[in-house]
């Protein structure tokens, strides 16, 4: 989506490509002077994602999985070219226990604190307001594919 590039590049992202351009998984190799990352992070919750992932990673590298899939994947993820990659994967999709390095507790004190120092300007995702009355119309217009919606916040 063009939007949510935009916003990306706002917020510093040194690549922001439409995935369904040619040449979009070289380019991400390429910034990796080739090799591809060593870390990548899959938050799109389908396995089309989830592949371009792994396509992207170096070999011995880790893809973590932020999202839920809960449809079959049209791909063998532990079969080559991935098996030969040997690939980490790592799922995360709750925050661990609360005496856990990053609970949720410290996760949210984190980004708090990073907002607060100016370290993390969330300013550029927040794409609308809406008041609490209208939320059920924000999440038909959700369910229906509006990706013009990024962030928001919701007058109470």
């Amino acid at each position: 989506d063009p939007t949510r590039l935009d916003i990306a590049r706002a917020m510093g992202v040194r690549l922001a490509i439409d995935p369904r351009e040619g040449g979009a998984v070289e380019q991400v190799i390429n910034l990796f002077d080739g090799d591809g990352a060593d870390v990548t992070c899959e938050a799109a919750s389908n396995w089309s994602g989830v592949r371009t992932a792994m396509d992207v990673t170096r070999k011995d590298g880790t893809v973590v999985i932020v999202s839920r899939n809960t449809q079959h994947p049209n791909f063998n993820p532990v079969g080559n070219p991935f098996l030969e990659k040997r690939l980490q994967l790592v799922t995360s999709y709750a925050f661990p226990s609360d005496d856990a390095r990053w609970s949720k507790a410290r996760s949210h004190s984190l980004t708090l604190d990073l907002m607060e120092r100016r370290q993390l300007n969330v300013a550029s995702i927040l794409t609308h307001t809406f008041s609490w009355e209208e939320l059920p119309e924000v999440y038909k217009r959700l369910d229906d594919g509006d990706r013009s919606i990024v962030g928001t916040t919701i007058r109470w």
